[in-house]
């Protein structure tokens, strides 16, 4: 059984919709150290989990013992209703108010 810090670890994975192979991939850590650390049977030592915290945006503190809750991002009244619009567009549609955007954020 996995110990509290992996199940903050999934959780944080959730959160954030990736995949423990691509923090695996991204951070240089093995997918067999992931994998021992969900089987309870390693717990990744202090430099690796550093690299693990760096890259979900936590601090090692935080999966380490649950302390300091992460941020998660909210957003303004304005961000949900771009994102309520753009989800009604047709594909064609979403292209064309992307590259606008882009263009403005040049």
């Amino acid at each position: 059984m996995p110990d509290k810090s992996y199940l903050r670890f999934e959780e944080l994975l959730e959160i954030k919709g990736i995949t423990a192979y691509k923090v695996a991939k991204e951070t240089g850590i093995t997918t067999t150290t992931i994998t021992n650390w969900k089987n309870g049977k390693y717990v990744p030592k202090s430099d690796k989990l550093s690299k693990i915290a760096e890259y979900l945006g936590v601090s090692e503190n935080y999966i380490r013992n649950g302390e300091e809750k992460p941020e998660i991002p909210t957003f303004e009244p304005e961000h949900l209703e771009l994102i309520e619009l753009y989800s009604k567009l047709k594909e064609g549609q979403k292209s064309a108010v992307m590259n606008l955007l882009r263009s403005f954020a040049l």
